[in-house]
């Protein structure tokens, strides 16, 4: 998408929104001004303008109804990103590194693993057959004891090799890791606390789990179950962590080497060293590598630009609020000037004048508060039932929002009503 200002449909668009606007915003005073009977207006007659009060007021708590709903919903998306991001994640996501090595690499694997360990960089360097953040394969036949009669439930597998989970930092709650023996382990699996809990109470270990994968229709293989790891997330950050069984698999099985730098090494010189590696044994094919913390990131952009967009709308409502109501005040300020004039000879200090003045305008952002909290709790409440991981709406958002609209209030008026209770009242009263 390119933003071509000159084109003619854009300028023919622009122009007649303008218009539009400009139209709509001059026409109320146009009619209400052409609506006065000369011969009133001439003899000084005082013209009812309550129809017309009713008109600015509503404007105003419209306007600032519009701008409390956009800053909750700015505060409410700000809150959700970050409360998944500082969500338990399973694993390390920090100094862990992915690279695609763009083919099957079994060969050179045992080579590369220890050319990167030798650097004295990398921590620890393992295969996994998909990417950590991404769901893997799903299959519904898996089979356990009582296991209800023929429901399908979808679980996650993943081929690892015998370092992974140490190398991305997962925790194992129960039981053992895979050892360096992959031959060995073939026939054994590990599984993450939602599929523990799936399978029935009490230990995972040495139960067993019928599975289907790499054998012909109908014949399943007896897995045996070494350990359980915490959930840890994948595929949809914002959904609760699936069920999933991790098996261990030789190289030929796996596309991704996953290595940790050393928390005390520089990053730059580790980056350095793992080109050179790759370069050596794998010089073929580009080097293509990645940090699972900027994957994690990534998968926030939509909600990013939702609330940037919505701190964008929120700043234009709250400008175009100050400008109404800055308007209105200069407005009530000026009618009320013989008022506040008269006060001010019989003794009114600066201070009740002020607050005489502000209190009318402060009503009506309580108004635009009464009525834009419910809908923004609305609208928030329904954006967030599409994310089965989410925050609650605290009373604090509202208590942020409305704070924030008084005050931004209070500052608007603020000028005009110190300039009017510190005028002269000679000036206002001379006339009388």
């Amino acid at each position: 998408l390119t933003l071509n200002i000159i084109n003619p449909n854009h300028l023919i668009f622009l122009i007649t929104v303008t218009s539009i606007c400009g139209l709509v915003a001059g026409s109320y005073p146009s009619i209400y001004l052409s609506s006065f009977n000369p011969l009133t207006v001439l003899k000084g007659s005082k013209i009812k303008t309550h129809r017309a009060a009713l008109v600015r007021k509503g404007l105003v708590i419209t306007q600032f109804a519009v701008s409390i709903v956009f800053t909750i919903s700015t505060i409410v998306v700000y809150a959700q990103v970050q409360h998944v991001k500082n969500r338990p994640l399973g694993f390390n996501k920090s100094n862990l590194i992915e690279i695609n090595p763009q083919h099957n690499i079994s060969a050179v694997f045992p080579i590369i693993k220890q050319d990167l360990l030798h650097t004295a960089l990398i921590e620890n360097v393992a295969l996994a057959g998909h990417v950590t953040l991404y769901g893997g394969d799903t299959d519904d036949r898996f089979r356990w004891a009582n296991k209800p009669e023929g429901q399908k439930i979808s679980v996650a597998q993943r081929h690892i090799s015998p370092e992974f989970i140490s190398t991305s930092g997962m925790k194992i709650l129960e039981g053992r890791d895979f050892d360096g023996n992959t031959l060995a382990e073939r026939d054994n699996v590990i599984i993450n606390k939602s599929m523990a809990n799936l399978i029935g109470k009490g230990s995972a270990i040495g139960k067993i789990i019928q599975s289907p994968r790499g054998n012909p229709d109908g014949i399943f293989t007896d897995m045996t179950i070494i350990g359980v790891v915490d959930n840890f997330v994948y595929g949809n950050i914002y959904e609760q962590a699936g069920h999933m069984i991790l098996f261990c698999k030789e190289p030929e099985y796996q596309s991704f080497i996953y290595a940790r730098i050393k928390r005390e090494a520089s990053i730059g010189q580790a980056i350095s060293k793992i080109e050179s590696v790759m370069k050596k044994n794998n010089p073929s094919y580009p080097i293509d590598f990645r940090f699972v913390d900027d994957q994690f990131d990534q998968l926030f952009k939509n909600e990013t630009l939702t609330r940037q967009v919505a701190t964008v709308f929120a700043l234009l409502a709250i400008l175009i609020s100050c400008l109404g109501l800055f308007g209105l005040s200069a407005y009530i300020s000026e009618r009320k000037a013989k008022e506040i004039g008269i006060r001010k000879v019989l003794g009114a200090s600066v201070e009740g004048i002020v607050s005489l003045l502000s209190i009318g305008f402060l009503k009506l952002v309580g108004i635009a508060c009464i009525i834009g909290f419910p809908c923004a709790w609305w609208i928030m409440h329904n954006w967030l039932q599409n994310y089965s991981y989410r925050i609650n709406i605290g009373w604090w958002i509202f208590l942020v929002a409305g704070t924030a609209a008084f005050l931004i209030a209070i500052i608007t008026i603020g000028f005009q009503s110190v300039k009017a209770a510190t005028a002269a009242p000679v000036k206002s009263l001379r006339s009388e």
